[in-house]
């Protein structure tokens, strides 16, 4: 037997042996990630959920909110809105987001929708009100 069967042997018992602790924790990692995954997939969700009864709430009571209850709580839905694009966006940017697209598209989605119904509470419950020549128009309108 060559001489060198040992060595070579010794060689192959480390690079098993290596090879066995990486796969270890490349399991244990891929794992870790794959839980994280689903963990930002049911946070979304939840937000999701959340988002969906504020604009409902808000849809619900359009019609009765003045320019007062607007003012009330414009600066908070403001706030929220920029906290609910910076999350967006940092989800957006990060290396979970292969496995939280889907999520991630009806999230951005909800965002929209509550953007959509504070401009609609801004422009027509605080600024078309008190605009002049709308409301002029507004009362030649009625007048027909």
């Amino acid at each position: 037997m060559c001489t060198c069967i040992e060595e070579i042997k010794e060689e192959i018992n480390a690079v098993h042996h290596e090879s066995t602790c990486m796969i270890k924790n490349v399991s244990s990692d891929i794992d870790s990630f794959l839980d994280t995954i689903l963990k930002i997939q049911s946070d979304i969700c939840e937000l999701n959920s959340l988002n969906n009864r504020l604009y409902k709430i808000i849809y619900d009571n359009y019609n009765s909110m003045s320019s007062l209850d607007v003012a009330y709580i414009k600066e908070d839905l403001k706030r929220t809105m920029t906290n609910l694009d910076e999350l967006y966006i940092r989800l957006k940017k990060s290396k979970f987001y292969s496995g939280i697209k889907t999520h991630l598209k009806d999230l951005r989605e909800s965002i929209d929708d509550i953007k959509e119904i504070y401009n609609d509470l801004v422009v027509f419950k605080v600024e078309l009100p008190d605009n002049n020549h709308f409301n002029t128009i507004s009362e030649k309108l009625n007048s027909l």
